[in-house]
């Protein structure tokens, strides 16, 4: 078989979704999706929709906006640790972003996170523990590009190795 007829035989049997499914198993890639989204949450205390995270307590008591998001104990427990006071990053004490898991199966990438310890300050704004894991762990399309950005080298390496031209 000449080049040409193996690079015709290569391109006939090309898939792209079996390219992006090997780009996103690859462990760079899912730590680099989980470190997108922890970056929102803790740059700019957003969901992926947006919307401000605020928990119960500061909803009741009137926080945010002029008020702030903690109380003058938290903040001050806060100012302590070195962390953000005009929003809510989820973080504290870094257990919940260690909780973040990036599987695929059945030809998806999947986020997970242990919200057990979260979600009780979020009853009253999310109708169910569901909706807000979807709003923390979906991307925003900025995100999908920066992610995009981090696959797109290894999309081109594995699409020049299944054509043979590398």
């Amino acid at each position: 078989m000449n080049k040409l007829e193996s690079l015709y035989k290569n391109v006939s049997t090309f898939s792209t979704t079996k390219v992006i499914n090997d780009v996103l198993k690859i462990n760079a890639v899912k730590g680099s999706l989980i470190a997108i989204i922890q970056k929102r949450l803790y740059n700019k205390g957003e969901t992926a929709t947006g919307k401000k995270l605020k928990t119960d307590l500061a909803n009741s008591m009137g926080y945010g906006g002029n008020l702030g998001f903690y109380s003058a104990k938290t903040e001050s427990i806060k100012a302590d640790k070195k962390q953000p006071v005009n929003r809510v990053t989820l973080y504290d004490t870094g257990e919940f972003y260690d909780t973040f898991k990036a599987e695929f199966k059945n030809g998806s990438l999947g986020l997970s996170a242990d919200f057990r310890d979260i979600y009780d300050n979020f009853l009253e704004s999310y109708s169910s523990e569901n909706d807000f894991q979807e709003d923390i762990l979906d991307i925003t399309d900025e995100e999908k590009e920066q992610l995009f950005e981090v696959m797109y080298p290894y999309i081109k390496e594995i699409t020049l190795q299944w054509l043979a031209i590398a």
